[in-house]
């Protein structure tokens, strides 16, 4: 026993808290760092957090998968996208590097990105208007 905790009851506690450690800390009456604690001290209590925390995975892709079922668009694009980016369904960043020599600036357009306007554009307007 540890503080008067077993490791059978703080499994119940796991079982009936899917996994959640604040929630186990909860019905133990314990902080989460003693939840921790006790994982460390009985082995058989991690085990239960991962396999409870599994579990909740299994339930979670179960719901998704009926949700697809149903022809959630949603839920399509979201499986696509954490599932399917090796057929190409990711999300793109697209990003252009500009390399500006400050010291050929002014005053007028450092002031002007330092407020936040884009130096490409900065710059593409000064010129324009030389």
């Amino acid at each position: 026993m540890a503080n008067g905790y077993t490791a059978e009851n703080v499994i119940e506690a796991v079982k009936e808290s899917r996994g959640f450690v604040t929630t186990i800390a909860k019905r133990l009456g314990c902080s989460r760092y003693n939840v921790y604690k006790l994982a460390e001290k009985f082995p058989t209590v991690q085990q239960a957090i991962n396999e409870e925390r599994e579990g909740l995975k299994d339930f979670a892709e179960g719901k998704l998968l009926e949700q697809i079922n149903t022809g959630n668009i949603t839920a399509i694009i979201f499986y696509l996208k954490t599932q399917g980016k090796g057929r190409g369904y990711i999300e793109r960043t697209e990003s252009t590097n500009v390399n500006i020599d400050v010291s050929l600036l002014n005053d007028i357009q450092l002031q002007r990105i330092a407020a936040g306007e884009d130096p490409a554009l900065v710059i593409a307007s000064t010129s324009s208007a030389s």
